[in-house]
């Protein structure tokens, strides 16, 4: 079944009004399971661009960062952020003064001249990471990428 972004943004759209956002992605994760998307992939991806609940889908992902309407989900022509830092050989898991950060949060950190960045978790081109301490990586990391989570 072919999903297009503008499903989910109208869908939150019309329910974000009657539900209010809870600063989870519970609306994204209920139209995600109804429509059979990987959930977990959908998230990552969201959050990439900064939309890391609900209503911050709609105002980063739908508005800011301007993911075209029409783009399938789970078949995107862009890249998205981790895509290009894993093309690029930069680093996916890390953090800010002590904080997980994601891609945009570090290069907006260093051309702040933030000193405190420290990378955690360096991704291979085939997304594996390395990292001596598992358990502490899972911690960092956002997701596991398993779709049947």
């Amino acid at each position: 079944m072919e999903i297009r972004y503008e499903e989910l943004f109208d869908h939150l759209h019309t329910t974000l009004p009657h539900q209010p956002c809870d600063h989870t992605l519970r609306h994204t994760a209920a139209f995600a399971k109804q429509h059979g998307l990987c959930f977990v992939a959908l998230a990552q991806l969201l959050e990439d661009y900064g939309g890391h609940c609900d209503c911050e889908v709609m105002l980063n992902v739908s508005v800011m960062q301007g993911i075209d309407a029409d783009e399938l989900i789970g078949q995107e022509s862009f890249t998205t952020p981790r895509e290009y830092a894993i093309e690029h050989g930069l680093f996916c898991h890390n953090l800010v003064n002590g904080v997980p950060a994601d891609w945009w949060q570090v290069n907006t950190a260093k051309q702040a001249g933030v000193s405190d960045i420290q990378f955690l978790v360096s991704c291979g081109p085939d997304d594996s990471c390395a990292f001596p301490d598992v358990a502490k990586a899972l911690m960092v990391m956002t997701s596991s990428g398993d779709c049947d989570s």
